[in-house]
């Protein structure tokens, strides 16, 4: 489980330096968007639909409230991954 959150987040840093153009990014499963330069509101968007995307999952609108780090984010992500 946990080799699979590890993974999760590498390449949701991927797609947070790609969207953010924060190159110097290292995330954490208690990173905030606050604590990443360039991630406001839009770009907060994009990493969810890209990681949609990637993950091929549709996130609803109560798990998308209840965000509130990158764990959060990880944790819903695996739960769909253990769906499939």
């Amino acid at each position: 489980m946990e080799n699979l959150n590890n993974v999760i987040i590498k390449e949701l840093a991927k797609i947070v330096m790609e969207v953010t153009g924060n190159e110097d990014l290292e995330l954490s499963s208690t990173t905030t968007a606050k604590d990443v330069r360039g991630w406001d509101s839009l770009s907060h968007v994009q990493i969810l639909y890209k990681c949609e995307l990637k993950w091929g999952i549709r996130l609803t609108l109560k798990e998308l409230s209840s965000l509130n780090n990158v764990g959060d984010l990880v944790n819903i992500i695996v739960r769909y991954l253990q769906k499939k």
